[in-house]
């Protein structure tokens, strides 16, 4: 089974359903002896993606709140993947990521699942 060819489809229909956004990953980069602290940039990483809820029966107020998205990203084209402690940006939207999971059949990620809060 062609995996990248599956991947790219993906990255299609998610286009076509989808809205743009951006990762924002956070690199520490090195010691500042002036301020006594490492210095940090934000890195932006374009991507696709679909905003969907949590159904009420996922919902349990402790790994999962009430007021948590369900984010599909599509993984082609990524930069790099998402992951827990980046942030999720549209617009002037901004999200928490607590959790991203791939869904990498044959080991090539095809989208990755994220879990989001305000």
């Amino acid at each position: 089974m062609n995996y990248l060819a599956i991947a790219t489809s993906v990255l299609s229909s998610i286009s076509q359903a989808g809205v743009a956004m951006s990762i924002q990953k956070t690199q520490v980069g090195a010691f500042d002896p002036e301020t006594g602290k490492k210095d940090t940039t934000g890195v932006l990483i374009p991507c696709m993606a679909i905003i969907d809820k949590y159904s009420s029966f996922m919902v349990n107020g402790t790994s999962v709140l009430s007021d948590d998205q369900r984010v599909y990203v599509a993984a082609a084209g990524l930069a790099a993947p998402p992951a827990a402690g980046d942030k999720l940006i549209m617009g002037s939207n901004s999200w928490n990521i607590v959790r991203a999971t791939p869904i990498q059949p044959g080991g090539v990620p095809l989208l990755y699942d994220l879990q989001v809060r305000q």
